[in-house]
């Protein structure tokens, strides 16, 4: 079978490559210049194939990557919301432009090194657990399109890192040593570089800065303001490091732009959870006629995937917890998964639902009090 595999550099997708070489694939290996650096590396990547007798193709996909994942994602951000940039480059780039890029050259399939695996469930193919349980990608794979999962490969769903690199090793092959970032990549690690990128690349989309705000506090006393913010984007909801705001505990944000205001919310971790929210489903895996009794609704990779109960409505998709869950944000991952792990839908986070809100509403309607910037509830 000819295969093109998505080759970035790294241990685990060349780990992809060379282990279909030797199971006797004819493999291409295929390369996507997402950004305007990295010639290094194209160029070792050229370099390894070709001593391996593998063709090497370079697809440039910058304007895509910025059509459809920076300036969408910048976009979210200006609204105040946190949009998770590597869910939609897997949509649209890996198994959207580039897949059809391998399907250009005459590839049957699609490879790449995420660690995941694909399970036919009621005649359909769903994406399923990896045996490395730490890597398991499945929640940032959520959003891709249904219809092209039956065009894709996992070599890694039985191997675990360690094993990749042995592997690699046991090869020849050099992969240097570094720290795996789950930052975004096209934007710097210093805060002033990336302040900077954040408001250059608003020009280049004719925004203006995102309006400032008011910060409350949300307390068992009626909300009152306590600071001003320069920008929601700043911030997402659970976060408690860097608000600088002096208190006799712990503040973290319970929510932002809620009401379609540009208002910031914190309070101690005893308000923090939510008990349901809203999303606008992207990919439906399965149809909820078949979906079982119990589902299972994840909202954030290292978090563990919460029964609820789960309502679909068109393209919305409605979720209220059994038990209160450490918040997620707009703009976020929702997958829905099975007990097994098959996972039956993903989609983008709209909305949730705080019992602090209602909390909150019933103290200032007994005080006599309408709060500046008081939230709208969702029931």
């Amino acid at each position: 079978m000819k295969i093109a595999v998505a080759v970035s550099g790294g241990v685990d997708s060349l780990c992809a490559l060379l282990t279909l070489q030797r199971q006797g694939h004819s493999v291409l290996a295929l390369h996507a210049r997402l950004l305007d650096h990295g010639e290094g590396r194209e160029n070792a990547l050229a370099a390894l194939a070709e001593t391996r007798g593998i063709p090497f193709v370079l697809a440039d996909l910058r304007s895509d990557f910025r059509r459809l994942v920076i300036e969408p994602s910048m976009l979210a951000w200006h609204r105040g919301e946190t949009p998770n940039p590597c869910a939609l480059c897997n949509r649209f780039i890996k198994f959207g432009r580039l897949l059809a890029v391998a399907r250009e050259l005459g590839c049957e399939k699609l490879a790449t090194g995420h660690y995941v695996s694909l399970s036919e469930f009621h005649g359909v193919p769903l994406f399923s657990g990896a045996r490395d349980e730490g890597k398991d990608q499945r929640y940032f794979l959520s959003l891709v399109e249904p219809e092209v999962l039956s065009l894709l490969s996992f070599p890694l769903a039985s191997v675990t890192k360690a094993e990749a690199r042995s592997f690699l090793q046991g090869e020849g092959v050099a992969v240097p040593e570094k720290k795996e970032s789950q930052d975004v990549c096209f934007l710097p690690s210093d805060q002033t570089e990336r302040r900077k990128i954040f408001e250059e690349t608003w020009a280049s989309m004719r925004l203006g800065l995102p309006e400032g705000g008011g910060i409350h506090l949300v307390t068992e006393d009626p909300l009152r303001e306590i600071a001003r913010h320069s920008g929601l984007w700043q911030y997402t909801e659970g976060q408690r490091k860097g608000l600088g705001i002096p208190f006799r505990e712990g503040l973290y944000v319970l929510g932002k732009g809620i009401g379609g205001r540009a208002d910031l919310y914190v309070g101690p971790r005893a308000f923090l959870g939510m008990d349901s929210l809203r999303s606008q489903i992207k990919s439906l895996f399965l149809p909820p006629s078949l979906w079982p009794e119990d589902v299972f609704v994840k909202v954030r990779y290292r978090q563990k995937p919460y029964r609820a109960m789960v309502s679909l409505d068109g393209d919305r998709l409605s979720v209220r917890f059994y038990e209160r869950v450490f918040p997620s944000a707009r703009g976020q991952i929702v997958s829905v998964s099975d007990g097994a792990g098959h996972i039956l839908a993903g989609g983008i986070l709209s909305d949730m639902s705080f019992p602090w809100r209602q909390s909150c509403a019933q103290a200032e309607k007994a005080a006599g009090v309408v709060a500046k910037g008081q939230p709208k509830l969702l029931r």
